[in-house]
């Protein structure tokens, strides 16, 4: 149901207007639900765009640009779910919960464990440059965990 019908319907229901379709607030309403199916299709274009998780390729291009200063060579989930970790990811103490996420942040497929010689990754594969995405995770990771790729 538009805008329009549901207005219509409403004041229906109120016995107060005659709505045949010939009057002055047929007219009315018409030009309400014009106006409210532009607004209503703006909006939703809006919210394809600002939120990473359904945003178009063409919009995840400019994040990652921002981002990485290129645009990743992954599959569109892959992209997604680095740029969420990247946004998502806070600066300072990582915990062993955190590592996941922070190797896909740096866009890098992977496992990472603790050991006596510090951070252990071990790399599935690449979404970003190998020299980028080690750089990147190099930044995330603190400068004083020693890390080893």
């Amino acid at each position: 149901m538009t805008a329009a019908e549901n207005m219509a319907r409403i004041l229906n229901k109120s016995g107060a207007y005659r709505l045949d379709g010939e009057g002055l607030v047929d007219w009315e309403l018409a030009a309400y639900g014009a106006g409210l199916q532009v607004l209503a299709g703006q909006a939703s274009q809006l919210e394809q765009e600002v939120f990473l998780q359904n945003a178009p390729p063409a919009r995840l291009a400019e994040w990652e640009k921002l981002c990485f200063s290129q645009v990743l060579t992954a599959g569109i989930a892959d992209r997604r779910a680095v740029l969420c970790q990247w946004l998502a990811h806070r600066r300072g103490p990582v915990t062993p919960e955190e590592l996941p996420g922070l190797l896909l942040a740096a866009g890098i497929k992977g496992t990472a464990a603790e050991g006596q010689d510090g951070l252990s990754v071990t790399v599935e594969g690449y979404l970003l440059p190998q020299a980028q995405a080690q750089e990147k995770l190099r930044a995330l990771i603190p400068a004083n965990v020693p890390l080893a790729l």
